[in-house]
């Protein structure tokens, strides 16, 4: 899953790059998802608030394990202030 989270990011990054001030996100983790990882390893273009009024995306990460053994992994995206138009839902599945 740290794979995927830091391709994610990456790809954030590029979208955003256009920015003159680092990018305010918010994280709402459930389940498997580590937090920690994301919030160490991800600096540079991101920083990340501990209160959702001062972000400009909240992200959304669930991760729930499948029958066969994998991952089925969600990240919501929800703009706020200067990216409320920015809505997306992205969904993939790992295999065990």
């Amino acid at each position: 899953m740290k794979f995927f989270s830091t391709l994610f990011f990456v790809l954030l990054f590029v979208n955003f790059s256009h920015s003159q001030s680092l990018l305010q996100v918010f994280l709402t983790c459930n389940g498997n998802c580590d937090s920690d990882f994301l919030k160490t390893e991800m600096t540079g273009e991101i920083n990340f608030v501990n209160d959702v009024q001062t972000s400009d995306i909240q992200l959304f990460m669930t991760d729930v394990e499948t029958g066969s053994g994998g991952a089925s992994i969600m990240m919501v995206l929800d703009g706020k202030q200067k990216f409320d138009a920015l809505q997306d839902t992205i969904r993939y599945t790992l295999d065990p």
